[in-house]
């Protein structure tokens, strides 16, 4: 799900790690609350069947006011440094030899839009 939000719409791993689930709720778009530019990241079909999906993995008492993507234990989100393994375990599970970070998500959205201009 980390990969999968980050890889389509480019918000920066600080703002991913920071979303909590009424964040994402309405599967439609996500709204920018660290910076002042009030910035909205549209989200795609995929995204958000996905989303859909991992709602309804997880139980849903109090499920608004907790985090996405959360530690095992208690209730903060995980760190850049784990969300770094993640990402690097998930590109070695299918194949992807080069060195990804978590700034890579970035620039993948980035560069793909430049793409189609």
């Amino acid at each position: 799900m980390l990969f999968l939000i980050g890889i389509n719409t480019g918000i920066k791993i600080c703002d991913l790690l920071s979303l909590k689930f009424s964040d994402v709720l309405d599967c439609s778009a996500i709204k920018d609350k660290i910076t002042v530019k009030n910035k909205v990241y549209r989200i795609n079909r995929s995204v958000s069947e996905a989303i859909t999906e991992y709602i309804s993995l997880i139980p849903s008492e109090n499920l608004g006011n907790r985090y996405l993507f959360e530690k095992n234990v208690g209730s903060e989100p995980i760190g850049r440094s784990h969300a770094y393994r993640i990402i690097n375990n998930a590109a070695r599970e299918v194949g992807i030899t080069q060195k990804i970070g978590t700034h890579t998500l970035r620039n993948e959205i980035h560069r793909s839009r430049e793409e189609k201009y």
